[in-house]
């Protein structure tokens, strides 16, 4: 769940405190919505700063990308997702978790697109 405040309320690149989860191995598995692997482009918008990167997997609610950039766990960013049809998906997101091999967004609001797996 978001908190209460809501992910719009807060400029990209804000730090949110105290609303994630630690993220154990048994929660990183027991997902709520199942993930479409994926290799698309991105850009990650900060409030100063935008990165192109590569989406790994998505889904409805969130996705992982592959990104050099410095993310803080808990800032607010802006994804702007290039899917194969070209039409642009753009939501506001969480860093949710940072890992080796990329950084996991919750998103503000569900998205839909065909070729992404529903819940």
């Amino acid at each position: 769940m978001l908190p209460a405040h809501g992910l719009g309320d807060v400029a990209a690149g804000t730090p949110v405190a105290n609303v994630l989860p630690v993220a154990t191995p048994e929660v990183r598995n027991r997902r709520q919505h199942p993930r479409t692997r994926v290799s698309w482009p991105v850009v990650i918008e900060t409030r100063t700063q935008r990165y192109p990167c590569q989406v790994l997997d998505i889904s409805n609610h969130g996705a992982k990308v592959m990104t050099n950039a410095r993310l803080q766990t808990g800032s607010v960013v802006r994804l702007q997702i290039i899917p194969p049809d070209g039409t642009p998906l753009r939501v506001g997101a969480l860093v949710w978790r940072l890992d080796p091999n990329g950084v996991a967004f919750f998103f503000a609001h569900g998205i839909h697109h065909r070729f992404i797996r529903a819940a």
